[in-house]
């Protein structure tokens, strides 16, 4: 939960540290999550660019076309 929450929820002294669930999530074997997900973000950023370039030559693709 973020800082904003736990206050809503009435904790008076709530923190957040940035870098939280990176140190945490960097020691699997030593934090277990039950149910856990992990996401290779970078292979996002990746497809998203791929993506961005097939959308510009199909807008190329599209205007020769006219």
């Amino acid at each position: 939960m973020t800082y904003f929450e736990l206050r809503l929820m009435g904790f008076k002294d709530a923190a957040n540290w940035d870098e939280s669930w990176s140190v945490y999530a960097s020691h699997p074997e030593l934090y277990p999550v039950e149910n856990e997900e992990w996401f290779d973000f970078n292979k996002i950023r990746k497809l998203k660019k791929k993506v961005k370039k097939i959308e510009k030559k199909l807008a190329e693709a599209e205007e020769k076309a006219k």
